[in-house]
């Protein structure tokens, strides 16, 4: 069973005088943590808070000073944390200096840990040049704990005083730490319901300024997201309800699509040199050393054999081929940076400038983060001109670029001119944000999921003619030369590897051609005697039948928002391209079309169609003769395939296994 995990994030405007909206919460949802911000925050009062629901301890950091005389103006910070009594053992509370950040962590059950941060940010200026110092402080407070803190997991929540809607230095300020830190805003996930967490009738105000923002394996997790209201709350926020599934446990997080603020790592396949090759064959041979190899199933030579522990065997043993190439990669091999400083000269134009600034950040920790005097001065100034610098380096971000494309041509680097082109001239990037009727991307995906169940279906095979096929086939399987030999060797699966093209993805697991171009001569062993016991058995692994169909447009001057202007491409694994090669190498003189076919053939293409039909009309209109040509256009023809026909066509020219 599924555990459940819930937080909790409300601005009381006043614990106490809200009480009776606080119970009602407890008792009804029974969250494990409920975070709440309030700026007149005593010590004093987190015994009556206790006493709302005996079965949570209270903690929290109260926003007045008592030890000043006069109050200037409203307290800055105030912050509570409610928790149940049977995960107290498992809550510490983490040191902060400031009053607007509030910090505990959280043991897992599978020994790793997490940190929950509240906050109470200030109110944002709706100043579009610069950051309220109180907010920038506070965040700065926020990014210490997570760097300082051990921890798996983060979750920020609060009031951040900050719609993302907006577009003010504050809510830029917050963006560039999210992505800096590579954490995910939740209202993002598609199981989040975004509303209003701010209503203030009386002023017509509505936004939406408390959020949650986790890291990445906490955003897999999400199960629910969403704003609740209630008629006895006295506060003109809302409540923030976030549900976790198996937060605490050890079951692994559902796989999701990376969040908007996260770039997945990938192997930098062009920055490999050739020790970093062979460091990845050494890699890949020592895991295949320990890979428990299904010998009955490879060894098999009963070609009637329908053994469901052989067939379960070749898909282990197919898992666990990719799983090392990928893990031998992640290992040995250069990977991409997954940060968000992507442009150009970073290092020599902005890295000083960051080094210096987190020096004297640090010092600042040190020196117990004074808010006045030469430390916080200096810290300060250096952050400002850190920030100057990177805002430079956008402004003047194509500059440089053509800088660095005039550099790759002048040293023949043809992939970094290309790779800068491109960055410039981001046409390619766009994505149309409605298609057809649909505008989230789920129903995006729905729609094209249905389009190509129906193009793929259009033209069905009957069963009872796929049972036929089946039948003749086994009638001729009486003796082995009358079907395929199951007997590729090494050197027709290095003949056929050595075809790939490089740089192509499954599109969903991670296994790259490259992955299968780098092996070694054992993993080419193992991969033959796999694909030659596929054969013997018939069967084709489970991994080598998923493919992810991309949707790509066909003319980008047409509509992007009309499903009818996309086509699909399938991504599928090396692996498949392998076996292709290998039967095409095969079977070359069996596979033989028409000599008027010019695509999908080697060395031909349209181009010398189109020359063989000008010279055709040439040479009758130069005699003196009409020519007349009919030209047809069959609309998704290679996805209308009559599959039950081109089976008996292999038959016919006796390529076929059982």
């Amino acid at each position: 069973m599924d555990e459940q995990f819930k937080i909790i994030s409300f601005n009381c405007e006043g614990a106490i005088r809200n009480k009776n909206t606080i119970k009602y919460i407890i008792e009804k949802n029974q969250p494990d943590i409920l975070c709440m911000q309030e700026s007149w925050v005593l010590n004093m009062k987190l015994t009556e808070i206790q006493e709302i629901d005996s079965s949570y301890d209270v903690k929290g950091e109260q926003g007045v000073d008592i030890n000043k005389a006069l109050l200037p103006g409203r307290p800055s910070g105030g912050l509570i944390v409610m928790y149940k009594k049977a995960i107290a053992n498992d809550i510490h509370v983490i040191q902060t200096h400031n009053r607007r950040v509030y910090a505990v962590k959280i043991d897992c059950i599978n020994g790793e840990s997490a940190v929950v941060v509240n906050v109470y940010m200030p109110c944002d200026r709706f100043d579009v040049h610069t950051v309220n110092s109180e907010f920038s402080d506070a965040l700065d407070e926020v990014e210490s704990v997570i760097d300082s803190c051990p921890v798996n997991r983060v979750i920020l929540c609060g009031d951040w005083n900050t719609s993302f809607e907006r577009d003010t230095a504050q809510v830029k300020f917050l963006k560039q730490f999210v992505a800096r830190k590579k954490l995910c805003i939740t209202w993002d996930h598609p199981n989040a319901c975004k509303g209003d967490t701010y209503i203030n009738d009386s002023l017509g105000h509505r936004s939406c300024i408390d959020h949650f923002i986790v890291s990445q394996n906490v955003f897999n997790l999400i199960e629910k997201m969403y704003v609740m209201s209630y008629g006895i709350n006295l506060s003109k926020h809302e409540f923030v309800f976030l549900t976790l599934k198996n937060f605490r446990s050890n079951t692994a997080a559902p796989r999701l699509p990376i969040c908007n603020n996260d770039v997945l790592k990938r192997v930098a396949w062009h920055r490999c040199t050739d020790n970093d090759v062979e460091l990845y064959k050494s890699y890949l041979d020592n895991l295949l050393s320990i890979l428990k190899v299904p010998h009955e199933a490879l060894e098999c030579k009963d070609i009637f054999c329908d053994k469901a522990e052989h067939r379960t065997m070749l898909n282990q043993l197919c898992q666990d081929m990719v799983s090392s190439c990928i893990e031998a990669s992640n290992n040995a091999l250069p990977h991409s940076q997954s940060n968000s400083h992507t442009l150009p000269f970073w290092n020599e134009t902005v890295e000083p400038y960051k080094e210096k600034s987190l020096l004297w950040h640090w010092i600042w920790i040190d020196c117990g983060r004074p808010r006045e005097g030469l430390v916080a001065n200096i810290m300060r100034s250096t952050r400002a001109r850190y920030h100057l610098a990177v805002r430079q380096l956008k402004k003047d971000e194509n500059d440089l670029r053509r800088m660095k494309m005039g550099e790759a041509i002048s040293g023949n680097k043809q992939r970094n001119l290309w790779d800068e082109v491109k960055r410039m001239v981001p046409c390619g990037k766009i994505v149309a944000t409605q298609v057809d009727d649909a505008s989230d991307p789920e129903a995006i995906a729905n729609v094209f999921a249905n389009k190509f169940e129906d193009l793929y279906q259009s033209v069905p095979t009957d069963a009872d003619e796929l049972n036929d096929i089946s039948s003749m086939i086994k009638e001729h399987i009486v003796n082995e030369d009358s079907i395929v030999q199951c007997d590729f060797s090494v050197d027709d699966i290095d003949k056929a590897i050595k075809k790939l093209n490089r740089g192509k993805s499954d599109g969903d697991i991670g296994l790259y051609s490259d992955h299968i171009i780098m092996c070694t001569y054992r993993f080419k062993v193992l991969l033959t005697k796999f694909i030659n016991a596929m054969l013997v058995h018939g069967y084709n692994a489970d991994n080598l039948l998923a493919s992810v169909i991309a949707s790509i447009p066909k003319c980008m001057r047409s509509s992007l928002s009309n499903s009818d202007n996309y086509r699909g491409i399938a991504l599928c694994s090396a692996l498949c391209k392998v076996i292709d090669y290998v039967f095409i190498d095969r079977y070359s003189s069996q596979l033989q079309s028409s000599n008027l076919q010019f695509a999908f053939k080697d060395g031909h293409d349209t181009v010398v169609c189109t020359a063989v039909l000008k010279e055709t009309i040439s040479y009758f209109n130069n005699r003196g003769s009409n020519v007349y040509a009919c030209l047809l256009d069959a609309s998704k023809a290679f996805d209308k395939v009559h599959f039950g026909k081109l089976f008996k066509l292999l038959f016919a020219k006796k390529i076929f296994t059982r």
